[in-house]
């Protein structure tokens, strides 16, 4: 079985390489924080950190890791003991919360937040802090700072010159996309040197509502599946759409937005964000923006076969403050920040009014631009999507992906690709339950 020795060595390499790595224990003048967060999100975390430095007169470093080794570099650091005050961008909270890597946040957000004036915790929407306990449901051990809506953002000209309808369906969108495509276009831009504008597709899969030990166990004991209908849809899907990809979108990072921005593509997938993009950059695209398509009976039979508007779900909590930094005497400082970003009139006003990510906290006003997507949500209660088990361990997932990124391109079927991808993450599950303590034989017993 793969250990992680490589990434153990890649930590002490890479603790030279941050200034965070270097600074004194007990210095509470200066906090760290990493992220994988893209550049034009930049500004305003600056801002977000001016402001807090102002008001307390603690400084901010923001370390920033690209997203495709973000998940390889935060195990590396926390392996090596060299990691910053807040990590950003941690998925798997609750197996490094059980290994004392993680501080527990109960106290604090029981507590009256400095910066609001209320109990921390009241400062959230209902039910937004459900995914931020750790596996016993006891302790809250994260935070979160945003729900994210991703959308089909379609370019109003080109629809208007082609005579094409917004589509609804998957099957829909194929029509239009071959429609662009015999037009000259570019039908559909994405990128695939960052994941997630592929795998918002993997709604196709609806396993329940399970936490991650729930996940590893049911992979070990073969109730989850790679090679099950839902997942080898979805491997099929991605596939079947590759002729209306932007050229080299196996390889380009960004260059899908400006392909759209440029009116070279007539669809593409962004975020409830990219408004605010669009105004700030002064895009010259005539956009439009819709739900993403739903999956129909003609791609799965298993299908819904209607669009959902589903219900405001709790985002993933990944944002944490290290054990490391309570140790060295910054844990306040650290979770002060995080108080001064959820505070609707300080951190959260701004980060609401710049990014225009939907909000988590309460009172804070949305930008006018942003009060269409309240339209997409509705009351349907939101199950994990397939690719929570895709993620279930980075070294896993960095493996998978470059399994993905080949069959993308070559006649491997579908199904030999779930056979490929549930062999590999086979071969990890042992070690993850043995991070994990979870009692496989008590599970069993309950399945049969």
């Amino acid at each position: 079985m793969m250990k992680r020795t490589i990434a153990v060595f890649m930590a002490l390499v890479m603790c030279f390489a941050f200034s965070g790595c270097g600074k004194k224990p007990n210095d509470t003048s200066k906090i760290t924080i990493s992220h994988c967060q893209g550049e034009w999100c930049w500004p305003v975390l600056e801002e977000i950190a001016k402001a807090y430095t102002e008001e307390t007169g603690i400084e901010v470093e923001y370390i920033y890791v690209a997203a495709e080794s973000y998940d390889q570099w935060r195990e590396a650091q926390l392996a090596a003991g060299s990691e910053p005050d807040i990590m950003w961008g941690m998925t798997n909270a609750k197996t490094f919360f059980s290994s004392g890597k993680i501080l527990a946040l109960t106290d604090y957000y029981n507590s009256v937040s400095p910066f609001s004036g209320h109990v921390w915790k009241d400062d959230y929407m209902d039910g937004i802090l459900d995914n931020c306990y750790d596996e016993n449901g006891e302790e809250l051990i994260s935070n979160v700072l945003s729900r994210a809506q991703i959308n089909l953002y379609y370019n109003k000209d080109i629809f208007e010159e082609l005579e094409l309808d917004v589509p609804e369906s998957w099957s829909d969108f194929e029509k239009a996309a071959q429609k662009a495509k015999d037009a000259g276009y570019i039908p559909f831009s994405v990128m695939n040197s960052s994941t997630w504008t592929l795998e918002w597709m993997e709604d196709i899969t609806e396993n329940g509502i399970l936490d991650e030990n729930e996940l590893l166990l049911g992979v070990k004991a073969g109730v989850l599946n790679f090679t099950d209908p839902e997942y080898v849809t979805y491997f099929k899907l991605v596939k079947d759409l590759v002729p209306y990809y932007n050229v080299g979108f196996n390889s380009a990072s960004w260059e899908f937005e400006a392909l759209f921005n440029e009116g070279k593509a007539a669809m593409t997938l962004n975020g409830s964000w990219y408004p605010n993009q669009h105004m700030l950059n002064e895009t010259p695209v005539n956009y439009g923006v819709a739900m993403i398509p739903f999956v129909d009976d003609s791609i799965y039979v298993g299908s819904r076969n209607e669009r959902v508007k589903y219900m405001v779900s709790p985002p993933s909590g990944d944002i944490v403050v290290t054990k490391k930094a309570a140790d060295e005497g910054r844990a306040d400082a650290a979770v002060g920040f995080l108080q001064f970003i959820s505070n609707a009139n300080g951190g959260g006003k701004i980060w609401t009014e710049k990014t225009m990510f939907l909000p988590v906290i309460k009172d804070v006003e949305m930008p006018e631009i942003m009060k269409p997507f309240e339209d997409f949500t509705g009351d349907t209660p939101y199950v994990y999507t397939a690719s929570r088990m895709i993620h279930l361990d980075p070294e896993a997932h960095t493996a998978y992906r470059k399994l993905f990124l080949d069959y993308l391109e070559n006649d491997q079927t579908a199904e030999d690709f779930a056979a490929q991808v549930q062999k590999l993450y086979s071969g990890y599950i042992d070690d993850l339950i043995e991070l994990n303590p979870v009692d496989i034989n008590s599970y069993l017993d309950k399945i049969k």
